[in-house]
């Protein structure tokens, strides 16, 4: 009870703070935003102004090229395990990612984690396509 009332008040003293300097910052621009205040919406709708205003984004960069680039690389490891001893039918018990970091003919080998296929019975390699095979491990 003895830090309640303290803490009660730098919130509410905080958040004042806040209300206060948030417009101002915005206007100065150093909030990556901007915060308008009803009156200003409203003056502009009934005067019949449109608020409209058209923005370039880029969303292409370097990264996004890289990104691009390698995500058929990344590909979603299934770990498969038996229901019980007599039935054979498997159940998804874990699932992690990957990478195919070497091809060769109708192969592919892939990296994980070992916790990923750990106590598999079957493993599956699910690609970005939504395609999926069985893997060996």
């Amino acid at each position: 009870m003895v830090f309640f009332l303290p803490g009660l008040l730098g919130a509410i003293v905080g958040i004042v703070c806040f209300l206060i300097l948030a417009p101002v910052l915005s206007d100065l621009g150093v909030l990556p935003y901007s915060i308008t205040t009803g009156n200003e919406q409203n003056a502009s709708n009934i005067s019949g102004q449109a608020l409209n205003k058209q923005v370039n984004v880029k969303v292409t960069s370097s990264v996004t090229d890289a990104v691009n680039k390698v995500s058929p690389a990344v590909i979603a490891v299934v770990n498969l395990q038996k229901a019980n001893f007599f039935d054979n039918k498997y159940t998804e018990t874990g699932i992690g990612s990957g990478i195919i970091y070497k091809r060769i003919g109708n192969y592919a080998y892939v990296v994980t984690n070992n916790h990923v296929v750990k106590g598999a019975s079957k493993v599956e390699v699910r690609f970005n396509n939504n395609s999926k095979v069985s893997a060996q491990y």
